[in-house]
């Protein structure tokens, strides 16, 4: 650190202190939407027309505009979450190095503010990515990242952060500068360069991401491109891996949420025994037995390929409320349903132990 501290350095902060509270605000944003949307079509068509999706008045676009405010809002939570407990825990991070440039070396400093006791030291990453935006064959854009080059290195266990987690990091000569790169027509480029720093923790892990602003060497001016960039370098692991965890936790919460309600639903729910009275319009009337006289008849609309529609042939059915003499009933799948549900909630719970896999376990996706 001697020769960098004699040029000049800059400082980069890994993140803004308010990046939790900015993306908590995000998530509330989404769930007041959400809540906006369905009290606007509860208001507009009712209740019934609003969650029946057998009703003839139900309008998908409303639902899915929920969905989609309902994903983003919650990944926007734990985007949120995550960073307000990594600042909480860790506090900030700044890195202080000399001018990067290709040909050279990433020489300096990350410093936090709380000393981080890390028993299988700290882990450093310098990559390369390039961020590509196209015309598509329809007129939109498409977008993508791809990571051209990565360099990790390894720092002991005895480092003392709060002093300062020496990095020093070979640049090839032969990559690219940061920046937008020549455009090609349809196609936009840009280069952008980061180093990240991990470290396993009891708890929450400690990870820092900084911004790297990348100047071309000495023998190439900053709008030149090599011809073939990084030629002769290792291929950088795939960024599919980070890709994977989010799908992994995202849906895996949705199936062992929904799985979850569903329980709930059929444990408060009641199954009775009654008797086809008519079948029309696929809908199956049946008269619930022992419900007095009149009997209560039950409405029932989803029904499997295999229940019974012959006048008088008993059905077995879960049923909730009643409500106008009616009952709001299902047929009763009896062992096949929780098996299904069960089958439902071990896939979600196991994305989601994957997902914790991974994340615990960062080298093989960051």
């Amino acid at each position: 650190m001697s020769d960098a501290t004699a040029e000049a350095m800059m400082t980069i902060k890994a993140e803004p202190a308010d990046a939790g509270p900015r993306a908590l605000r995000g998530a509330l944003l989404c769930g007041m939407l959400a809540v906006a949307v369905v009290i606007a079509d509860v208001w507009w068509v009712g209740l019934r027309a609003a969650v029946d999706l057998n009703s003839r008045a139900f309008n998908p676009l409303p639902l899915f505009v929920v969905v989609c405010a309902a994903v983003l809002g919650t990944t926007a939570l734990i985007s949120g979450v995550v960073h307000t407990l990594r600042h909480h825990k860790f506090g900030g991070s700044e890195l202080t190095v000399s001018e990067p440039r290709l040909g050279g070396h990433l020489k300096g400093l990350v410093r936090t503010t709380r000393d981080l006791a890390a028993p299988a030291g700290f882990r450093a990453r310098l990559r390369c990515d390039l961020h590509t935006s196209m015309t598509n064959s329809r007129g939109g854009r498409t977008s993508g990242t791809t990571c051209l080059w990565e360099s990790v290195r390894a720092v002991p266990a005895t480092t003392n952060s709060s002093t300062g987690i020496p990095i020093e990091i070979a640049i090839p000569a032969n990559g690219l500068a940061s920046g937008v790169r020549k455009k090609r027509s349809g196609t936009d480029e840009r280069v952008t360069w980061a180093l990240e720093i991990a470290a396993p923790l009891r708890g929450l892990d400690y990870y820092a991401e900084f911004a790297v602003p990348m100047n071309a060497g000495p023998s190439r001016t900053a709008g030149e491109s090599a011809s073939v960039p990084f030629a002769g370098g290792e291929a950088p692991r795939s960024t599919r891996w980070k890709w994977l965890l989010r799908g992994l936790a995202m849906f895996g919460a949705l199936v062992a949420v929904a799985g979850a309600f569903g329980i709930a639903d059929e444990l408060r729910s009641t199954r009775v025994v009654g008797h086809v009275t008519a079948y029309r319009s696929g809908t199956l009337d049946v008269a619930i037995d022992g419900s007095g006289q009149p009997p209560v008849t039950a409405h029932v609309t989803r029904l499997p390929v295999r229940t019974q529609r012959e006048r008088g042939a008993a059905v077995a059915l879960i049923c909730g409320e009643v409500k106008d003499g009616t009952y709001s009933c299902d047929p009763d799948a009896g062992l096949r349903w929780w098996i299904q549900t069960g089958v439902a909630m071990s896939v979600g719970l196991g994305m989601l132990l994957t997902a914790f896999a991974l994340w615990r376990r960062r080298r093989w996706w960051a």
